[in-house]
């Protein structure tokens, strides 16, 4: 039987997850909490549970030192990390130590159940992998660091192949090891550019890379995560990065049309987009020819002359639509770039 424990500090989190599973997975045993990293650790050490449930925030030692602690006693355990902390470093630094998941509170039942099904599942299935000796693969990382520059796509991916079944072999398919040796590959290709601005992308597309393998949980999504990540870094080394220019200028340009009412900020795209507000300010320059904030306010103008022909909305009324709260401040930008009042530019046009 897979037996579950929960290490936080708050009671509460071992309750509800006792609960859950005595209504709904009777099959699985829930064999207690500990409060906090220290006796987490001891109390592992006696119920040996298959799989914890941690949060990062713990008393005596953080629930990170905790789990990898735990993952050199025991290279099988599952750990989950059930944190309100939505930090990317925290995530990477998870990942390295080999955490299985890493999820968000509160958390579902939904989220939960799916959870534990998919390890209960895989312990099922296969409880008797040993560990092997972590080699890496230098010589295939030299490969393809040069392939990178200098080859096809098609050359890239069969260096990529060659890899994947290496790794495969090597680990015997145990997925945290080759979940962690594909890190330490993006890791060294990313930091391996010493051009700046290569560099500055490069980092963007590592950090979509780990963000993406946050909940795998299965080797061929971990594959197919790792050559979308191949595939966009070869696309930048040999000069084909126009088409992921044009996508990520096309979501800016996305974002900006559909939240013109909102208080939209390059700051808060570059955050939705996990890009640096440099980057995409220099970007966006490159690509549209102007500046993002001409453009927003060329988008906004746009639409009030749309709204101002087709409706009977008053001037304060679109002003407010277009993401402007003081109206006047609309008026005096209306007409500082259309060189008539807003009022005047409707009654012209609807004359003509």
């Amino acid at each position: 039987m897979t037996k579950i424990m929960v290490v936080d500090k708050n009671p509460l989190e071992g309750k509800a997850l006792d609960y859950v599973l005595t209504q709904y997975r009777p099959h699985i045993s829930y064999v207690g909490q500990a409060f906090s990293g220290n006796t987490g650790l001891e109390l592992a050490q006696k119920r040996t549970p298959d799989i914890i449930f941690s949060d990062i925030f713990l008393p005596q030692m953080n629930g990170l030192i905790m789990a990898e602690k735990l993952k050199e006693l025991f290279p099988n355990i599952f750990i989950i990390i059930s944190t309100i902390a939505d930090d990317f470093n925290l995530v990477e630094k998870a990942l390295r130590i080999g955490i299985n998941n890493y999820l968000l509170k509160p958390i579902s039942h939904k989220v939960l159940l799916f959870t534990v099904d998919n390890l209960n599942a895989i312990i099922n299935n296969s409880r008797v992998n040993q560990p092997l000796s972590a080699n890496t693969l230098p010589e295939c990382y030299q490969g393809l660091l040069k392939t990178l520059r200098t080859s096809t796509i098609q050359q890239i991916f069969n260096q990529t192949d060659i890899i994947l079944s290496e790794l495969t072999l090597q680990f015997r398919g145990e997925y945290n090891k080759i979940r962690n040796e594909l890190i330490n590959i993006a890791t060294e290709i990313t930091s391996a550019e010493q051009n700046v601005s290569f560099n500055e992308i490069l980092t963007i597309i590592y950090k979509q890379f780990i963000n993406d393998i946050i909940s795998v949980q299965n080797n061929e999504d971990l594959f197919t995560s790792f050559n979308i990540f191949i595939e966009k870094v070869a696309s930048l080394y040999n000069q084909e990065d126009h088409s992921y220019r044009s996508e990520v200028i096309s979501r800016m340009q996305e974002i900006i049309d559909n939240r013109l009412h909102d208080n939209i900020t390059l700051e808060s795209i570059a955050s939705e987009m996990f890009f640096t507000p440099s980057y995409l300010s220099r970007l966006f320059k490159k690509e549209i020819g102007k500046n993002f904030s001409d453009y927003l306010i060329e988008r906004r103008l746009e639409k009030a002359k749309i709204l101002l022909l087709s409706t009977n909305q008053t001037i304060d009324n679109i002003a407010e639509e277009i993401g402007y709260e003081n109206a006047n401040s609309f008026r005096r930008l209306f007409k500082s770039k259309i060189g008539m009042s807003a009022t005047k530019y409707r009654s012209y046009m609807s004359v003509k």
